[in-house]
């Protein structure tokens, strides 16, 4: 069999160029058949070909930059058998007839300086592994591609007699160490924070990919967050929906895809819940406590105290700076004790605590406030008023609101006797004996307004608004008689009046 092998020039899948095309024909020069072979990712650069023994191919395909080797062991149906790949770093590649393979390359590697420029030349044993040096595992492909034959035109002819060409060899002596600096296996492998805070614009590391002949990160999130990213080293991106998420990244590696995925969460945005500014209606001082969307875990308040809480003596602007462990917060509040806020006095100002008679119930309070006319009283009144009906004894709150705080003052109202002391006898004689010959009123703190007095039918028979307010019964029999006396209360300062009965002997 006669086997042809060239450049397939087309790209065999999207995105990789070129592959190896190998014929094979008959005594005949019939084609048996035609196949391409290729790998993902992976670029044709070169490709040599050897036929063993055993009439099995050896197939040496190859690209450009580090890990750029494919050895193939290629049946007669032009199927691949076996295969390994190789590290050296773009280099000539000539498959034997005993199935190994000859690299040669210009470069070398090390971990110190990574790429350098530095002859290297390797051979494979038969079956194509290199002693104490690693091979790798590799995908090269193959399919079928239909061909298409022109005639093939045969000519003839002789050469009379060769040119001779002259030719100078001089030794050239070379020194060999035995080495093998193979640089590290590109890996998906990647490291990622597990939580994320919405907003933040996060990196991979430790990222292993530089030597991989291709690379894709896809990132997969919540609602139509679906991204692609290709050929980058490191996948950057700017959180902004809150979710699970889930960042694969698949590399190419000697034809072969190799994937690694990190499921991750990000969380809402941290958001504190300190006001802005904040009336502490209390004496100082003020337990401040740091507090957020979530449970915090450190804090820094604006004088370098790290507890939870900060304790406010003095009224101003305090900041945090917290986390929970993924997300910080800054956040600034101001702080104002009332006391500072009470520049023109008292909050609330009441008379003295006061005694009144019975009789001036309700007692109408007023209290006063250089900074509002609305006041309450729950124990009086149902609805905030500026005047407050006081209608029974007793100790009560009065509380108006300023700046936020409900603040109180206490008013006592007590009771005091306000009762006129009059007497009035029950009977009387007016026979001259000096005992009880005239009817009228006896007491303390009245002034007399009227006295009046009534028969048993109701008749009025005397009658008077002047000193001297006493009946003598003069002209009137023995009998009851009603009396009618008004009067005016010196200690209640209120007009009264008092009803009744008296006996007239005669």
């Amino acid at each position: 069999d006669l086997y042809i092998l060239g450049q397939y020039r087309d790209e065999p899948i999207p995105g990789v160029s070129g592959a190896a095309l190998l014929l094979n024909l008959d005594t005949n020069l019939s084609p048996k058949w035609s196949k391409i072979y290729y790998a993902e990712h992976f670029n044709y650069y070169k490709a040599s070909l050897n036929i063993k023994s055993d009439g099995e191919l050896v197939l040496a395909y190859s690209t450009k930059g580090f890990f750029p080797t494919i050895l193939a062991s290629i049946d007669s149906n032009g199927e691949i058998s076996e295969q390994l790949g190789y590290p050296f770093h773009t280099p000539s590649i000539s498959p034997m007839e005993d199935g190994s393979l000859v690299i040669g390359s210009n470069f070398s590697y090390n971990d110190t300086i990574g790429i350098f420029t530095n002859l290297s030349l390797s051979k494979t044993d038969k079956q194509g592994y290199i002693d104490n040096c690693d091979v790798f595992s590799t995908c090269l492909l193959s399919r079928d591609v239909p061909l298409s034959y022109g005639a093939i035109e045969v000519d003839t002819f002789t050469i009379t007699e060769p040119d001779s060409i002259p030719m100078n060899v001089e030794p050239w002596n070379f020194s060999f160490k035995d080495e093998c600096s193979v640089p590290p296996a590109p890996s998906p492998y990647f490291s990622f924070p597990d939580t994320i805070c919405a907003g933040e614009c996060t990196l991979t590391g430790d990222t292993k990919n530089r030597l991989a002949h291709a690379r894709q990160w896809h990132l997969r999130g919540p609602g139509a967050i679906d991204t692609i990213i290709n050929d980058s080293l490191n996948f950057n991106y700017c959180f902004e929906v809150s979710g699970e998420y889930e960042l694969t990244q698949s590399i190419w590696f000697l034809g072969c895809e190799s994937t690694f995925s990190h499921t991750f969460r990000v969380l809402d945005e941290l958001q504190s819940t300190l006001p802005s500014e904040k009336t502490v209606c209390t004496q100082p001082p003020f337990q401040l406590t740091g507090s957020a969307s979530r449970p915090l875990t450190t804090f820094l308040w604006g004088n370098g105290n790290t507890n939870p809480i900060l304790e406010i003596d003095t009224s101003g602007t305090y900041t945090l700076i917290a986390s929970d462990g993924y997300c910080t917060i800054k956040d600034t509040i101001f702080i104002s004790f009332i006391e500072d806020l009470l520049t023109s006095g008292e909050a609330i100002i009441l008379p003295p605590d006061t005694s009144v008679c019975e009789q001036h119930l309700p007692y109408l309070l007023t209290p006063q406030s250089p900074y509002t006319q609305i006041f309450y009283a729950p124990e009086l009144m149902n609805e905030p008023g500026s005047v407050i009906p006081v209608n029974r004894p007793g100790t009560f709150t009065v509380q108006t609101n300023l700046f936020g705080c409900d603040l109180t003052n206490r008013f006592t109202l007590t009771l005091k006797d306000c009762q006129a002391r009059i007497y009035f006898p029950t009977a009387f004689s007016p026979n001259d004996d000096g005992i009880n010959d005239q009817f009228s009123p006896q007491g303390l703190y009245f002034e007399e307004i009227e006295f009046q007095i009534y028969d048993r039918w109701g008749g009025l028979i005397f009658t008077t608004k002047k000193p001297p307010f006493v009946w003598d019964g003069a002209g009137f029999p023995t009998g009851i008689y009603v009396f009618r006396f008004r009067y005016f209360n010196t200690l209640s300062m209120i007009e009264e009046e008092i009803r009744g009965s008296v006996l007239l002997i005669k």
